[in-house]
């Protein structure tokens, strides 16, 4: 019981400047996606549990994820088949897709980051090295 609340202790010291450093890290690349036309989201005050980006229009997200995986980073995709696009969805609830065309652009283009506490700067340029060697193939 005694190491769990040595590790909860060591964790929650370090909690402000982890989050600080984080949040860093997160500005640090959205701007150097933004850089290759990827879109994010405004981040003030946003502490980045996880990290998220729309890809550029003209990339397919499907393959860009493969492709970095391929290099070990782990992106994931949100909504890779979103629920409204499912036809008994839409009958079931008489959805009309005209109504959802930012839902469904986002579904096709979001893209989940890796970004961890103990990340630093290198490795987030590393990760922007390979995301560049993915996005111009």
């Amino acid at each position: 019981m005694i190491f769990y609340l040595n590790l909860f202790l060591y964790f929650l010291k370090n909690f402000e400047e982890n989050l600080k450093r984080r949040i860093e890290l997160a500005l640090f690349f959205q701007e150097e996606l933004k850089k290759l036309g990827f879109e994010v989201q405004k981040s003030e005050n946003h502490v980045f549990c996880y990290f998220s980006a729309l890809t550029p229009q003209n990339l397919n997200r499907d393959k860009f994820v493969r492709e970095l995986r391929k290099y070990g980073i782990f992106a994931t995709r949100i909504w890779k088949d979103p629920i409204i696009l499912n036809p008994q969805v839409q009958k079931e609830y008489n959805l009309n897709l005209k109504e959802f065309p930012n839902t469904i652009e986002v579904a096709k283009r979001i893209v989940n980051f890796p970004l961890q506490n103990f990340y630093t700067k290198k490795d987030i340029e590393k990760m922007i090295t390979v995301i560049k060697q993915c996005f111009f193939r």
